[in-house]
């Protein structure tokens, strides 16, 4: 017959055991439960396909989709200016229904934004290619279309 001191030294293991186990469980699913967004840049479109204030313009079509399990609210969406500009970010994107934000995405939901791509390379000197953006969201959380070294790069912002 095990002694007292067998029996609890067992029990303790096996509570260790089991909470770390639970407690890494809970880890994981606070990591796949947050919101996550994807975002894709579709320079080069047509207005006509959109209803839009713009008119017979070129737009910048911003489409953002939630990939993640919670619901997300959008605050903004602005477009990354390149060094020397005088500012540094610019936020003219527009729902493209409704034109007004905050603009709620439940899971796995997209929602497009729109801009005036023509005024955007005549007014700041933006090719496509140097395209960067910014996605706000209510929950204080910051999304970029770009990766921080790519994002540095295109809009010429080598120093922090």
């Amino acid at each position: 017959m095990p002694d007292d001191t067998t029996v609890t030294t067992v029990l303790a293991v096996w509570g260790a055991v089991l909470s770390s186990a639970l407690g890494v469980l809970k880890i994981r699913d606070g990591w796949l439960d947050r919101p996550r967004l994807r975002i894709v840049l579709r320079p080069g479109r047509k207005s006509g396909v959109y209803p839009s204030p713009y008119g017979e313009a070129f737009l910048l079509i911003i489409n953002v989709a939630n990939v993640g399990r919670r619901p997300t609210s959008i605050n903004q969406v602005s477009l990354l200016l390149p060094k020397g500009s005088g500012k540094r970010f610019v936020g003219f994107f527009l729902d493209a229904l409704t034109f007004t934000y905050p603009v709620e995405l439940q899971e796995n939901r997209d929602h497009d934004f729109a801009a005036n791509e023509d005024s955007i390379r005549t007014g700041y000197k933006l090719t496509p290619d140097r395209y960067v953006v910014r996605v706000d969201t209510a929950g204080g959380r910051v999304y970029w279309s770009h990766g921080p070294l790519t994002r540095r790069w295109k809009s010429r912002r080598w120093k922090l």
